[in-house]
């Protein structure tokens, strides 16, 4: 009886270790799994903040060649 006992022990120990090893490596992950999620979310920002740069810019580019073609008409 205290032989199985013993054994059983024994396994109750493994098996909180490999509880407590896996706990960590899924706090891991997530971590891991957290940075990599901000660091495409400020990839997309970037890539939309250089999107409405480009649109800013166009926008102005149109306003000056409609505003020459309105004062040229109106001459």
């Amino acid at each position: 009886m205290s032989d199985l006992q013993a054994i059983t022990g024994v396994r109750n120990v493994l098996m909180e270790s490999v509880n407590t090893t896996l706990t960590d490596d899924q706090l891991i992950l997530e971590e891991t799994k957290a940075l990599n999620i901000e660091v495409d979310i400020f990839e997309v920002m970037s890539r939309l903040q250089e999107t409405s740069q480009a649109m800013q810019i166009m926008t102005v580019s149109e306003r000056q060649v409609l505003d020459t073609s309105l004062l040229d008409f109106i001459r």
